[in-house]
C-alpha cells in the first residue's frame, strides 16, 4: 500500500491543479495528504525502523525551541492573542513530511520497486518537459503565466512553464530527474529534458544541471573524477572571478533583485528588530516568520527569501541553518566515497540518486523548491531511499 502511494504520488502531484487556485496550492495539498497517509499507514503496519541522520533529529526538536525564542508581537483576533500564529503550520507541514521521510528510508524495496520508482520519475520528467517544449512554441492554453503579478514581470520565458506554472520552478524539477534518466541509460528522454531545462533559460536550473551532471559523470572512476575536479574548478574560477571583474558576465548573471534582498535578509539576522534592541541570531524570528515579517518590514513582494537556506537562517537562526546543513552532509557521508569512486567501484545506483540531490540542493539556493510541494515529495523520496541504504558503504 506504502509503495502504490509513493508512486500514486510521483505521478499525480506534478499534474494536479484546480480551476482558480494558484498551481502550488493543490500540489502542496496533494502531497501533505499523501504523505500523512504514508506515515500514518507506516505506523499503522509498524513498518517504521530506527533513522539513524541525528541531526535532522535534533533540528526538529530545535524548532520548538526556535519558537520558544522568537519575538512574542502583540497580535490579537477577536480579542485573543494570536502572536506567533504563523509557526504552527510549517511545524504541521515538517512534521508530515519528516514522518513521511522516515516511512520511506524504513521501506524494504526489492531493485524492482527501486526501478519502478525511478521509471516512473522520469516518465514524468519526460512527460513534463515535452510539454515545455510544446509550449515554448507559443501555443499554450492552460497554464500561462499570470503576468499581472509583479515578481513574475522580469522572467525570461514566461510561455514555459509545464503544469508548475512557473519556468524557474519547472526547470529545477526537470533538471533532478536527468542523472536518473542517464543511469536508466535511457539517454533519449534525458536529452529532451536537458533541453527543456534550456528553454526556460532559468539560470539557476541550468547551472545546477550542469553541476550535478559533472558530479555523475565524475563517479565513473579515477580519470572522470579527475577531469570533473578539473572541469568544476575551471568554470567556478571563470564565473566567479569573472563576476566581479568582467563587465559582461557580471551583466550576464541576472538575479532578478535577489541579491539585494539576500543583503537585507543577512542584517536582518545580524540586526536587532525593535526599539528594545532584540536580537533572534541565534535562534531566529520563528518558523515560517519570513513571508510575514520580511514583506511588512521592507515594504517587499518577496513572500520567499529565493534562497531556502537563508531563510531557514531567518526562520530558525544560525543554529537551524548549521543542524540543517549538517544533516545534508550526514546525507552525503554515508553514500559517498572517493575511495571507492577512485577504484571504479561507486555505487551506479546511489551516485545517480546523489547527483538529483545536488541538483535540487544548488536550486535552493537560488529558489524555494523546499516550499513547493511537488519539488519536496521528490525529493524526500530520493533521500528517503539514499537514508535507507546507509549500511551499503559500511559493508
Amino acid at each position: 500500500m506504502i509503495k502504490r502511494l509513493i508512486v500514486a504520488g510521483l505521478v499525480t502531484i506534478p499534474f494536479l491543479t484546480l480551476q482558480g487556485y494558484n498551481t502550488r496550492i493543490p500540489k502542496m495539498g496533494l502531497a501533505l495528504g499523501i504523505a500523512l497517509a504514508i506515515g500514518l499507514i507506516a505506523i499503522f503496519q509498524g513498518k517504521l525502523k530506527s533513522f539513524k541522520n541525528k541531526p535532522l533529529l535534533i533540528l526538529i526538536f530545535f524548532l520548538l525551541i526556535s519558537v520558544y525564542f522568537s519575538p512574542k508581537p502583540d497580535i490579537t483576533l477577536l480579542g485573543l492573542n494570536v502572536s506567533n500564529f504563523w509557526v504552527w503550520k510549517p511545524m504541521f507541514y515538517i512534521s508530515v513530511f519528516f514522518l513521511m521521510l522516515v516511512t520511506v528510508s524504513s521501506l524494504e524495496l526489492s531493485k524492482e520497486d527501486i526501478k519502478l520508482i525511478l521509471n516512473v520519475m522520469v516518465w514524468v520528467g519526460f512527460i513534463m518537459a515535452l510539454y515545455c517544449i510544446v509550449q515554448s512554441l507559443n501555443i499554450e492554453q492552460f497554464f500561462t503565466l499570470n503576468t499581472k503579478v509583479a515578481a513574475t514581470i522580469h522572467t525570461p520565458k514566461n510561455i514555459i512553464g509545464g503544469t508548475l506554472g512557473h519556468p524557474t520552478i519547472v526547470s529545477p524539477f526537470i533538471a533532478m530527474i536527468i542523472p536518473i534518466a542517464l543511469y536508466l541509460k535511457k539517454r533519449i528522454k534525458a536529452l529532451i529534458m536537458f533541453i527543456a531545462v534550456c528553454l526556460t533559460c532559468s539560470q539557476v536550473a541550468i547551472g545546477a544541471m550542469m553541476v550535478s551532471l559533472v558530479f555523475y559523470l565524475s563517479t565513473k572512476g579515477r580519470k572522470s573524477l579527475i577531469s570533473g575536479c578539473i572541469i568544476f574548478t575551471l568554470a567556478l574560477t571563470i564565473l566567479g572571478g569573472g563576476y566581479f571583474k568582467s563587465p559582461q558576465i557580471k551583466a550576464f548573471v541576472d538575479d532578478s533583485g535577489r541579491f539585494g534582498t539576500w543583503k537585507k535578509i543577512v542584517t536582518d539576522i545580524k540586526s536587532p528588530i525593535n526599539k528594545e534592541g532584540n536580537r533572534y541570531s541565534f535562534t531566529g524570528f520563528g518558523s515560517g516568520s519570513f513571508g510575514y515579517i520580511f514583506p511588512l518590514k521592507h515594504d517587499s513582494i518577496m513572500h520567499q527569501a529565493h534562497n531556502d537556506y537563508l531563510e531557514i537562517a531567518y526562520n530558525t537562526g544560525i543554529i537551524g541553518l548549521g543542524l540543517f546543513l549538517w544533516a545534508i552532509f550526514y546525507i552525503f557521508k554515508i553514500n559517498f566515497s572517493f575511495k571507492r569512486i577512485w577504484r571504479g567501484e561507486a555505487d551506479k545506483y546511489r551516485m545517480a540518486l546523489l547527483s538529483s540531490f545536488s541538483c535540487i540542493l544548488i536550486c535552493a539556493g537560488g529558489t524555494f523548491v523546499f516550499q513547493l510541494g511537488c519539488h519536496l515529495f521528490y525529493t524526500l523520496v530520493i533521500v528517503g531511499l539514499l537514508t535507507g541504504g546507509e549500511k551499503c558503504l559500511k559493508e
